[in-house]
């Protein structure tokens, strides 16, 4: 995913809510340094008051969401903002082999956003054009499920998306190590499950562990490596 940093945003996200990785974020930080909390914002306010200020927030995302879905607009029009998670992530390519249940390859075609459960992130659903399949069963269109999407955050919106986990668009043409959920569903592998390629070298997620060992391999070597990392057992 090209990268287009606005000012940025820095969030607090609470613990998972569920198995199908429903998040819900809990506080917003000001304007200013990544991390950095100016004060308790809901001092002095009633518990009622508080749960008003989250649906108030939550509504306004939904709003957002919609509005930005029917306007057709690029998705990369919008700065990019990180939400921190805390899942583990493999610490090289042959665990992060290990864990995947599909590896393949291939072009987003199409991408689809609706809010999240109980006002988490919004979820991303994208079509993906498969050209080659390293491991695992896939069909020659797939549906790749994230967490993340349009929100009303910033003065004119932004992109979330998890901190392990950058959102494929269309256009994007990737390499995916994905999980199969307990629902069915296909999940990127948080922070080691996107490789993007473009002009014919690879890139890998700014959290990959191992990211400076396949960036900008040729996608011929990076192939190579898999399939040899596959029939190898590992």
């Amino acid at each position: 995913m090209t990268k287009s940093y606005g000012k940025a945003l820095s969030v607090l996200v609470a613990t998972m809510l569920t198995a199908t990785l429903a998040w819900s974020y809990v506080a917003l930080a000001s304007p200013g340094s990544p991390g950095k909390f100016s004060g308790n914002p809901d001092a002095g306010l009633s518990d009622a008051q508080k749960q008003a200020k989250v649906d108030s927030a939550h509504a306004a995302d939904d709003q957002f969401l919609a509005a930005f879905v029917r306007s057709g607009e690029d998705p990369r029009s919008l700065p990019e903002a990180e939400v921190e998670s805390w899942s583990a992530v493999p610490a090289n390519i042959s665990d992060a082999i290990a864990g995947a249940d599909v590896i393949l390859s291939g072009q987003v075609t199409a991408v689809a956003f609706r809010p999240g459960i109980g006002g988490s992130l919004p979820i991303s659903t994208a079509t993906v054009a498969v050209s080659t399949l390293s491991k695992g069963a896939s069909s020659s269109l797939v549906h790749v499920t994230q967490l993340g999407g349009p929100v009303a955050w910033g003065p004119n919106g932004s992109l979330v998306h998890l901190d392990k986990d950058e959102l494929i668009l269309p256009g994007d043409t990737v390499t995916l190590f994905l999980k199969i959920a307990k629902d069915g569903t296909l999940r990127t592998l948080p922070g080691v499950g996107v490789y993007w390629s473009h002009g014919g070298a690879i890139s890998a997620e700014d959290s990959n562990p191992f990211r400076d060992k396949v960036s900008l391999l040729p996608e011929a070597a990076f192939k190579t490596l898999i399939e040899s990392a596959i029939a190898s057992g590992h």
